[in-house]
């Protein structure tokens, strides 16, 4: 194993994003985000109320017996249970509906990675971003990725599988939060090590 890099090494990382990449950053944002986390739980509540109203009321006007009530109490229920996964799908699907309307031209394929002691740069074969680091607002380690959150609702999306080990992974994960935490003047460790 290479020696863990230093505080003026250069990472070099090169990586294929693929949709599946994209999907698993947009369910951690929906997953992690506070004002996303509101809306869902808002959106929740407020049709889990409704479709509970609109049962009650037909129970109410219908003089339903017992087992309506039961069969509507189950309705609610597996609603409820449901919501997130079938929330999540939708999300999928949108995703890729919004991915095959256009070119998309960089976003998916290859990319390579260069941390630098100061810039964060993610290039393509058609584009190139060169991010320093004080403009990395935090790094989240995800599962299968890392992201290095850029605005509070996009990220450099690194997949895990660009390094030969976990540990591999693992060290450029600190790497990453030391430098943004040296840039940005914040003694907040975001990572949590």
């Amino acid at each position: 194993m290479p020696p863990a890099p230093g505080p003026s090494d250069t990472v070099e990382l090169a990586y294929h994003v693929t949709l599946d990449d994209i999907h698993a950053f947009n369910l951690h944002y929906a997953r992690t985000s506070p004002q996303s986390l509101r809306s869902r739980r808002s959106v929740r509540f407020a049709l889990t109320f409704l479709l509970g109203a609109l049962l009650c009321s037909l129970g109410v006007l219908s003089k339903a017996p017992l087992p309506f009530w039961l069969m509507g109490f189950l309705i609610l229920g597996g609603w409820w249970a449901m919501f997130p996964r079938r929330l999540e799908q939708m999300l999928r699907r949108y995703t890729e509906r919004l991915y095959a309307s256009g070119k998309n031209a960089g976003v998916l394929g290859p990319h390579r990675l260069s941390a630098g002691p100061e810039w964060l740069s993610e290039s393509t074969d058609v584009r190139e971003v060169r991010t320093h680091w004080r403009a990395v607002e935090r790094v989240e380690d995800a599962g299968e990725h890392l992201f290095l959150y850029v605005t509070a609702f996009s990220a450099v999306i690194v997949p895990k599988r660009a390094f030969a080990t976990p540990a591999d992974a693992e060290a450029f994960a600190r790497l990453a939060e030391e430098r943004r935490r040296a840039h940005s003047g914040s003694p907040e460790n975001r990572l949590g090590i």
